[in-house]
């Protein structure tokens, strides 16, 4: 027996099945916009702009477009729309856009791409018109390029995925994939895989052992290579998770050890090179420095904060910022030769790398990207909310470029600078800038006899207010919220829920951090998730974590 199906719930069904074919289409198109809604309950004509207005000529009756939202201005002017003698009219069957829309034809299935378009551009809303449907698009401040990878790094020419090695676009046959950085030195390629793949016009040379999979010289393995430095001609500095080692391409057998783990390390990591003798690393909470010349190593810093270093940005060996998963740091030499310490940001949440672009620091998490301004001590969370992948960010030609499990998230200054003009976090507090001097005199005296009577009323309500605070927010209650929410909990939704900055949630937590808290259920739920035979998405879906990050998981 055939089921018949309601006509709404099929315009929902077909609704869905456009967006996902367009979403499949603007995989790789150029245009910097996101598709945000598609309606497909009217009939939908074309645009016109009259008098600051803008209208929508419809099957129903002519539309107005109004802070984002379409609702009906006339029932009575149906079909194409026009201005004739300063009035609009409908019915007008022979409209036709004259404009050259063809440039929005990517954005569109394919289905639509051939056919009559009509577009409006309103702020950053583009509205596009074909066969009857009505497709809302919101223009980017990024773009996203090779959106089926999961880039894992990337340098001028190369990229490196999950999916394959690409250069300059073209897949290369071997190795299949790699979770460690790509590197160029001129005309010499790198690719860290685990072993070592070096390529360039004469040759290429994989440096693996085919026992272990790790890299290896002189059939000496030295652990899975993450990350390679140049010195100088053919010597170069290797960083796997055993530790760290100088190389000779030409001379095999000269290997110097700089330094050694014997337990595995994912974050050993080396950030600067002063000339070719001094090279800085991090292991653990500590930052040394090693002579290259003299084979030696000395202590640079003792954090002392017994957390893992992820990644340390400097560029003159004064101002150290070091990066830990859930807080930044800035160490600093004084005039007294001491190293002096003081928090920049103090809830981050699962962070790997750090960068400069344009007196910012960006920081990677698989969160989101965080922008840090220097000039203002501006912070700015969570400007993109993507996930990003450890060792893929990077700065390539004036470009802020990252990995993530969808493609390369690319950010210009122009795109940087509106980013952050569209944080709420960045728009000046202050209510009088672009008033005159002549409204602060007139408007003083109001201000000043206000502030008596608001004091009196504060003080009035303070204890009241005190007790209604201390009553909810306590430890336990902060916890129930975390589990009760934990799809979608930050730091920042925990202080807007109890009305207290990170600074008193630390204190209220004691010994437990915000981020492990809420780190550790969702592993636990993890956990539980799979003994019930869930799949990875349901798990996605009631913890909170990506589908690519559940695949770290074991």
């Amino acid at each position: 027996m055939i089921k018949l199906i309601n006509l709404k719930y099929i315009k929902k069904i077909s609704t869905f099945i456009l967006l996902l074919l367009c979403i499949h289409s603007n995989a790789q198109n150029d245009l910097n916009y996101s598709l945000k809604e598609i309606k497909t309950n009217y009939i939908y004509y074309n645009f016109i702009s009259y008098k600051n207005h803008y209208y929508i000529g419809s099957n129903i009756g002519m539309l107005e477009i109004i802070d984002d939202e379409i609702t009906l201005k006339n029932s009575e002017t149906k079909g194409y729309i026009t201005i004739i003698n300063n009035t609009i009219v409908g019915n007008n069957i022979s409209i036709v856009d004259v404009k050259d829309n063809s440039k929005y034809n990517a954005l569109l299935p394919l289905k639509y791409q051939s056919k009559l378009l009509n577009s409006l551009i309103i702020g950053k809303k583009l509205y596009l018109i074909s066969e009857g449907v009505l497709f809302i698009f919101e223009k980017q401040n990024f773009v996203i390029s090779y959106d089926s990878l999961s880039v894992r790094s990337m340098s001028k020419n190369i990229i490196g995925s999950y999916n394959g090695i690409y250069i300059n676009g073209i897949k290369i046959p071997y190795p299949n994939y790699t979770d460690g950085t790509v590197k160029e030195f001129g005309e010499d390629k790198f690719i860290c895989y685990g072993g070592l793949l070096h390529i360039n016009s004469k040759s290429t040379i994989d440096y693996r052992s085919k026992i272990t999979g790790e890299f290896e010289i002189n059939n000496n393995s030295y652990g899975k290579i993450k990350d390679i430095f140049k010195l100088k001609q053919d010597e170069y500095l290797g960083v796997t998770d055993l530790g760290i080692f100088k190389f000779n391409l030409l001379q095999k057998s000269k290997i110097d050890t700089v330094y050694f783990n014997e337990k595995i390390n994912e974050h050993i990591g080396i950030f600067y090179i002063d000339g070719n003798d001094r090279v800085f690393y991090h292991v653990d909470d500590k930052v040394y420095a090693y002579s290259v010349n003299k084979k030696t190593n000395l202590l640079y810093i003792n954090t002392k904060i017994n957390k893992t270093i992820k990644d340390i940005f400097t560029n003159n060996l004064i101002d150290f910022y070091i990066l830990y998963d859930d807080i930044l740091y800035k160490f600093k030499e004084s005039s007294s030769s001491k190293i002096e310490k003081e928090i920049l940001i103090a809830d981050l949440s699962q962070s790997h790398n750090i960068k400069l672009f344009k007196g910012n620091l960006c920081i990677s998490s698989n969160l989101g990207l965080h922008i840090y301004d220097l000039k203002t001590n501006k912070l700015y969370l969570n400007v993109i909310k993507k996930e990003i992948n450890n060792r893929s960010l990077n700065i390539i030609n004036d470009t802020i470029k990252a990995g993530t499990p969808n493609g390369i998230l690319q950010i210009s200054e122009n795109n940087l600078i509106d980013l952050l003009n569209d944080s709420n976090i960045s728009k000046d507090e202050s209510k009088y800038d672009n008033y005159s001097i002549i409204f602060y005199l007139i408007t003083i005296g109001f201000i000043i006899s206000i502030i008596v009577i608001v004091v009196l009323l504060i003080k009035r309500k303070k204890q009241l207010s005190l007790k209604v605070i201390d009553n909810s927010v306590t430890k336990e209650n902060i916890i129930k919220f975390i589990h009760e929410n934990i799809t979608n909990v930050s730091i920042i939704s925990i202080c807007d829920k109890f009305g207290i900055n990170t600074v008193r949630l630390y204190e209220i937590l004691e010994d437990e951090k915000p981020g492990e808290i809420i780190r550790k259920h969702r592993l636990n739920l993890v956990r539980r998730y799979r003994r019930e035979k869930k799949d990875d998405q349901f798990i996605a879906k009631n913890t909170g974590f990506s589908v690519s990050y559940l695949k770290k998981i074991y």
